[in-house]
């Protein structure tokens, strides 16, 4: 949305985003499927997502080595499977797609 003479007005999807005093942006990719069945359905609590956060940031906090690619690929796999989504491109876009209705909330 810009604002031209006081009031917002749609901008199209051709116009610099530097004019912009809202901007909303949202994929319109289709949903990635592995060879597996992915669950594009399930649903997060509050509760679940919370925990989930601190669940990593207690792995990353826990070990006293450095911060690398692959602590990070360990610590994705293990939460996702804690929480029940695959450990690949999308088991990510399930959990992502579980945690949507809580992009906007502050304690997120």
């Amino acid at each position: 949305l810009a604002e031209v003479d006081g009031e917002a007005v749609i901008m199209g999807d051709h116009e610099c985003a530097e004019h912009a005093s809202i901007l909303f942006v949202r994929s319109t990719a289709a949903p990635i499927q592995s060879a597996g069945i992915v669950n594009m359905g399930k649903v997060c609590t509050l509760e679940q997502c919370l925990q989930m956060h601190q669940d990593v940031l207690h792995s990353l906090a826990s070990v006293g080595q450095p911060l690398s690619t692959q602590r990070l690929t360990q610590v994705q796999t293990s939460i996702f499977h804690r929480y029940g989504f695959a450990s690949s491109a999308s088991g990510a876009a399930a959990m992502l797609h579980a945690l949507d209705r809580y992009v906007c909330n502050a304690e997120i």
